[in-house]
């Protein structure tokens, strides 16, 4: 079968004789359409006479379909000095081309900046493209981006008047580029760094449209290469199923079903060659793999997460009538670039994903780490809002469309159009309403402004600017609405622009119905706040000042049975230089109330908090170790410290209530790029084994856990030994309950070996990896009892004993309040008293040494 050579979306037909009439009629030097290759193949036209954009792609900026002097246009306003706006089409596949253009500047210059917008070609991804265009400063400019980083390969003066149209036209014929302007060449230059890619415009503060677009090319379309797929094909092919989640699976054969009727298919095009090939590659680099053990209540999201969903600002949560809402960034194919997705999971437990989408294509995005986040909220109707992607750009707002189960761009509905945004922060409210804050770029300062989604009528509204000062930069955290309808927000201020500590952690409340700013004790302050007049929760402490030092690091807060804030964040002080302190502050109805929920080692920039009537919870991570994923549960009795998800590489989480004291966790192991979901119900009571606690290794050591070394049970004369055979650097495994406060614990420990510097024994009171103490036996002939308090080893007691190789000895610690008294062999050795440690569970620690441990016994102290 013959295929036409022609792809074409053009949607009106103009006669040659009318063209050609129309081109001997026109003037010379007017700004009139010259084609820049008469001959060749057509690869790609459009006029977009039906009124449609549907060929194309809007990277960013908002873009629309207009009608203006008797032709259809694509129109986008870019007019703040930095604003860009990027539409791409075409085939990615695409190498040797003449793409051109006409070019209508209604706007041009910006003062503070260079305005400048032109065509694009050989677009690979954002951050590699060649781009062809005019500047208000009277220069036409070719210009290449490679790596991210924009260089100037040639310019030539060409004015640049408004409200003229130009058509603009690149050829790319291997390394030589040559841009012309109606038809003239103007430009010339060779690159060899970008050899393939999309057409697009770029507009750059400049308010522009363009029409008239054709692709041509010297190359016979119809012949197709094939050899790329074939070589993806076999590769698929040999992958394991077994090794892989199935809903990932499944979507890579589907993938790969199409890649092969492609690929055997004589009449399939070059474009749908290149389509196939980004589709399986998106299916393999996007499988998740199976999960090892699990702790109870979590489960693995089964598709992949892109290591840049790393954020303490975003909302990417959303739980509703038992359906859980999981917004991720997921791999793009693109080194540099990302894409955004939605996982939903039913239910039943079932999971589904909604993909990101620009019409027909995969939103795609250059990644920005920290910056790249999605924040989803629901509104009355059901309907998903999603922000997404934005550090100083234009909106990137998307909207679930369930017939196509995909997330829609429809950035195009919010106002403000043209504004550089970051930090979307969304809820949804009682009555329906959605409800967003994000920073906006406003001259000397980055502003806080409030947003309200009508949902009766379907309109986005700037409802007000909540807090704005001079060299000064807002950063949105938490947002919620009350019953009442009153908007309660949370944030932080740092210098302008940006700052990777915050400062002043401040809260405002704001009556929609009367238009007017509260602080928490319902006092009215003019909007928008400042740090003078906003509601400082946290003020400056001693050494704190508008720098990268001290100061607060992520915020969340939750409203209490009178719509009160309660706030969890992690502040950094001179009080406290070796970490940030999880921190919580209440309004209790006078005045903020604040106290230290922990302090022990260092967290991540990562924190949640919910409320159930008495109970409250606030959620951290630790930066080391396995079990990083704390809770620390607030009732009348004070704040009670527990592990979730145990040997998860945890970094960032989220949390949502889903009533009936059951929160839903959102968990992100960057590392792995992989995405958890589960579920906490509260402290059970004990929280781990009771006492007294005994152990003999008959049945395994199912009892323990293992931080680092070579441990096993093993029969050791006769009776099973927990084994630890590591004789490099510590080795350590704990055991019991972190609640146990007052005990006592004894084991046998044998010393396999000795070693310089060689040292083994217990552990009791076991928080974590920083902090616990120790009562061992040195290689030098002493019994040793340490502290580890936020890492830092101190020597508390000690005294001589004999050790040797060989040796089995039988270690007591008695631990009753303060006072801590260490046996060898049943006789007490010394008594010494210490008060940084309270509670936590035992372990056995070795360092430079193989042991044998066996008989553990712990018993509590009567009173």
């Amino acid at each position: 079968m013959e295929r036409a050579n022609v792809v074409s979306v053009r949607k009106t037909a103009v006669c040659l004789f009318c063209a050609l009439l129309l081109l001997a009629m026109m003037p010379f030097g007017t700004t009139g359409r010259a084609s820049a290759r008469e001959t060749g193949y057509v690869l790609f036209e459009e006029d977009f006479g039906d009124g449609l954009a549907s060929a194309w792609m809007t990277y960013n900026g908002t873009w629309s379909v207009i009608a203006s002097g008797g032709s259809q246009w694509l129109k986008t306003t870019a007019a703040n000095p930095a604003a860009e706006a990027i539409v791409l089409a075409g085939d990615g596949g695409w190498t040797n081309y003449t793409v051109e253009m006409d070019v209508h500047y209604e706007h041009i210059a910006n003062p503070g900046g260079t305005a400048a917008s032109g065509l694009i070609a050989r677009f690979a991804d954002y951050n590699n493209f060649y781009l062809f265009r005019l500047n208000q400063n009277g220069n036409a400019e070719l210009m290449k981006k490679s790596g991210g980083a924009y260089s100037l390969l040639a310019s030539a003066p060409y004015s640049l008047s408004a409200g003229q149209t130009y058509t603009l036209s690149l050829t790319l014929e291997d390394d030589e580029l040559t841009g012309s302007v109606n038809g003239n060449p103007i430009l010339s230059v060779s690159d060899h760094d970008v050899n393939a890619g999309k057409i697009g415009f770029r507009a750059y503060g400049q308010t522009v449209r363009f029409t008239g677009v054709k692709v041509t090319a010297d190359h016979d379309p119809s012949i197709v290469d094939k050899t790329e797929l074939g070589e993806w094909i076999t590769t698929t092919g040999k992958l394991q199923s077994g090794s892989y989640m199935p809903a990932g699976w499944s979507q890579l054969t589907g993938a790969l079903a199409l890649a092969q009727t492609v690929f055997d298919d004589e009449d399939a095009t070059q474009s749908d060659v290149n389509q196939a090939i980004e589709t399986l590659k998106y299916a393999i680099r996007n499988l998740a793999t199976l999960p090892g053990h699990l702790p109870d209540g979590i489960e693995k999201v089964p598709y992949r997460m892109d290591g840049l969903n790393q954020a303490g600002w975003w909302i990417p949560l959303r739980w509703q009538d038992g359906i859980t809402f999981m917004a991720y960034n997921e791999p793009s194919v693109r080194e540099g670039n990302h894409h955004i997705a939605v996982a939903v999971r039913n239910g039943e437990g079932n999971w589904s994903k909604l993909p990101a989408m620009n019409g027909t294509a995969r939103a795609e995005y250059v990644d920005d780490l920290g910056h790249n986040q999605p924040s989803i909220a629901m509104d009355g109707d059901g309907n998903l809002h999603m922000f997404a992607s934005m550090h100083n750009d234009t909106w990137r707002y998307f909207v679930s469309d369930w017939d196509s189960h995909t997330m829609q761009n429809h950035s195009i509905m919010m106002p403000d159009q043209g504004d550089l945004l970051t930090y979307p922060v969304v809820a949804g409210a009682p009555d329906g309403d959605v409800w967003l804050i994000i920073r906006s770029v406003a001259g000397d300062r980055r502003v806080g402004k409030l947003y309200r989604f009508d949902n009766d009528n379907k309109t986005w509204t700037r409802e007000a600017i909540f807090a704005s000062a001079a060299g000064r930069s807002v950063y949105p955290d938490d947002l919620l609405i009350d019953e009442n309808g009153h908007v309660h927000i949370l944030f932080e201020w740092a210098p302008n622009p940006a700052a990777a500590v915050r400062h002043e952690l401040s809260y405002v409340k704001y009556n929609p119905s009367t238009q007017t700013f509260h602080k928490a004790d319902g006092s009215v302050i003019n909007g928008p706040v400042t740090p003078s007049t906003a509601d400082v929760i946290q003020p400056l402490t001693a050494g704190e000042a508008y720098n990268d030092q001290y100061g607060v690091q992520s915020a969340k807060f939750v409203l209490d049975e009178q719509d009160r804030p309660m706030v969890a964040y992690r502040y950094h002080s001179s009080d406290n230089p070796a970490s940030y302190a999880v921190k919580f502050s209440r309004f209790t109805g006078s005045g903020w109330q604040t106290e230290t929920v922990y302090h022990s080692t260092e967290t991540r920039a990562t924190i949640d908090i919910t409320h159930h009537g008495s109970e409250t919870r606030i959620y951290y991570v630790l930066t080391e170790g396995l079990d990083r994923v704390r809770v620390a549960v607030r009732d009348d009795n004070g704040w009670t410290h527990a592990t979730i998800a145990p040997g998860i590489p945890v970094n960032r989480l989220s949390v949502e209530t889903a009533g009936n004291g059951i929160d839903v966790l959102y968990l992100a192991d960057i590392d792995n790029e992989a995405l958890y979901y589960g579920e906490f119900a509260g402290l059970e009571a004990p929280a781990g084994p009771g006492l007294p606690f005994v152990d003999d290794f008959e049945n395994g050591m199912d009892n323990w856990t293992i931080l680092n070394g070579t441990w096993q049970v093993a029969s050791v004369n006769g009776s099973m030994h927990l084994l630890q055979l590591n004789v490099n650097g510590e080795s350590l495994a704990y055991a019991g309950n972190p609640q146990w406060t007052d005990y006592v614990v004894e084991a046998e420990i044998t010393l396999n070996d000795i070693r310089p510097n060689a040292a083994s024994g217990l552990l009791a009171r076991y928080t974590d990896a920083q902090n616990y103490y120790m009562l061992r036996l040195h290689e030098t002939g002493e019994l040793q009892l340490y502290k580890k308090v936020n890492g830092t080893f101190t020597l508390i007691e000690s005294k001589p004993v004999s050790v040797g190789a060989g040796m089995t000895r039988t270690l007591k610690l008695s631990l009753d309040g303060n006072v801590l008294t260490a046996y060898v062999d049943g006789v007490m050795q010394f008594a010494a008293t210490d008060n940084a440690l309270s509670q936590g569970a035992i372990g056995v620690r070795s360092y430079h040494q193989s042991i044998a441990v066996d008989d553990v016994v712990v018993q509590a102290i009567s009173d």
